[in-house]
Order: C-alpha cells, then sequence, then structure tokens
C-alpha cells in the first residue's frame, strides 16, 4: 500500500504566539512498492530530520525517483539545497530527478525567484539530478503514483510575487487521490478552474499557501471537495487566522473548504501519515 507523510518542519513547531513565520512544508510520498518521491521539504533548518525521516521508509540508502520543488522560495527548497550542499547529508540520500519550472525574465517583481534560480543551478549541480520542467496537462508516472500537472507559471511579467510561479498537480495513488497547490493564490486557483470544468475532485488537499487568507477560492474547494486537508501551518498563524476578525473576514472560503472535511492535518501537530 502507497503512503503520504506530511512533515511536521521545524518553524511550523515553534510556538511563541509569532504569526505570519515562514513555516515550510515537506511531503514524502511511497509508492505500492516502495518508491520514493518528495515535494519541497521546508529550510535548511529541517535538512538533517527531514531526510531521517526519508531513510526512516527503507531498508537502505534512499533513492527518490522525484523531488518536486513547488516554487523559489527558501521554506520550501531550502532542506534541499542544505542536504546537496554538505557532503555527509549529501551521501546519504540518491535523487534521480528534479521537476520544477522556475521562469526569471529581469522584470520579474520578486527578485526572491532570481535567488531561488541560482540555487537550483547549485541543487541540480550537487545533485547531478535531471533537472525537468513539465507541461500543463503532463501526466507523470512513478511506479503506482500518477502525477497530473494542472498549473505551472505562463507569464511570470504578470505575477507580484513567486508564491504565484507555484505547481499545482495531483497525484493519484492505488486508493487516493491527492492534490498539491505550494502557495498558490487565488489567480492560480482560478487558471485551474478555467482550465478544467471537471475531474478537479480528490481526496486530500493541501490547502494553499500555509492555509493564509490569501488564498481562498471557494469555486475551487467546491470542485476539489477534499475530506482530508494538509494544513502545512504553525499553531499561531491559524490561531491569528480565527481570531484577527480582518484576516478571519478574508478566510471565507478557506474556513468552507475546512468546514466540509471529515479530517484536518495541522502539520505543527506533528508529522502524519496516510494510505495513497
Amino acid at each position: 500500500m502507497g503512503k503520504l507523510i506530511q512533515y511536521s518542519t521545524a518553524a511550523c513547531r515553534i510556538d511563541d504566539g509569532v504569526a505570519w513565520r515562514s513555516t515550510g512544508m515537506g511531503y514524502i510520498l511511497c509508492s505500492e512498492s516502495g518508491e520514493l518521491c518528495v515535494i519541497d521539504g521546508g529550510t535548511s533548518d529541517d535538512a538533517e530530520d527531514f531526510l531521517a525521516l526519508l531513510e526512516a521508509q527503507t531498508a537502505g540508502k534512499p533513492v527518490v525517483r522525484m523531488w518536486i520543488v513547488t516554487h523559489p522560495h527558501t521554506d520550501h527548497y531550502g532542506a534541499l539545497l542544505e542536504i546537496c550542499s554538505r557532503e555527509d547529508l549529501a551521501a546519504r540520500v540518491e535523487v534521480q530527478k528534479i521537476v520544477y519550472h522556475f521562469p526569471f525574465p529581469e522584470e520579474f517583481a520578486d527578485k526572491r525567484a532570481a535567488a531561488g534560480w541560482e540555487c537550483m543551478k547549485t541543487i541540480l549541480a550537487n545533485t547531478g539530478a535531471e533537472g525537468y520542467k513539465p507541461a500543463i496537462g503532463e501526466k507523470i508516472s512513478v511506479d503506482s503514483l500518477e502525477f497530473h500537472i494542472l498549473n505551472t507559471p505562463v507569464d511570470s511579467t504578470i505575477c507580484a510575487d513567486s508564491n504565484q510561479l507555484s505547481l499545482i498537480f495531483t497525484v493519484q495513488g492505488a486508493e487516493r487521490k491527492a492534490m498539491f497547490t505550494g502557495d498558490a493564490g487565488a489567480r492560480n486557483l482560478q487558471m485551474v478552474l478555467w482550465r478544467y470544468s471537471s475531474g478537479l475532485e480528490c481526496d486530500i488537499l493541501q490547502m494553499p499557501h500555509h492555509g493564509l487568507c490569501d488564498t481562498g477560492l471557494r469555486e475551487f474547494y467546491e470542485k476539489v471537495n477534499a475530506h482530508t486537508l494538509f494544513i502545512p501551518t504553525s499553531k499561531a498563524n491559524m490561531e491569528e487566522m480565527q481570531s484577527n476578525p480582518h484576516y478571519h473576514s478574508l478566510a471565507e472560503s478557506n474556513d468552507w473548504a475546512q468546514e466540509n472535511a471529515s479530517v484536518i492535518y495541522k502539520s505543527y501537530e506533528g508529522t502524519t501519515e496516510i494510505p495513497l
């Protein structure tokens, strides 16, 4: 049986009441025969713990068939960069393919994206992995897992920040279908709706941009109709969303998604594993 693991990042477990900290996110997917795929991984502070979690999924040295970096922010690719930049950590894992999509013209507003592109070049050089940019509508199979790419950046010159470069894709396992959205915003979700009027239903949804209030699109959530939610966030972020009237008024769509769900896994509550 395949499985999906939501990793509890170091930043999301900090419980000092400070909201809006970048909490990172990381997921491990295991196929029915034990093949490994990874989504993001967290910050550099997560490198050793995330690698240990990978090692726990296999009897020998883990081989990651595909490592997806959703977008160029350090709380998503930092762990991978740290792993491949340290000889002691790099020797403990093999990464075969890295999937990403970072278009960076000079006029792109968010200069952090340019830094992300430079880091991606370092990651590819250090791992020796194949770099791969997927296309919208493309399907990629890894053993019993099928990835379907729903959104990639089309015109980065109209993006306000690199969260809007986030890949959106589904993963079909033997038992369940999951959707991952990275840090996508409402505009990205709307673009997916424009392309796909049907077929978006999923059992599991990773709430976009850590479940924060700037991402919601109720029509999208209704189409996906997920009854299991993963929210890679901190306790302080969640409490701010619920207690601050300004933010809570902006989060009605996200509230609907959570009310519609049967199970919600928040990463600050610990690492979670479910069948896929």
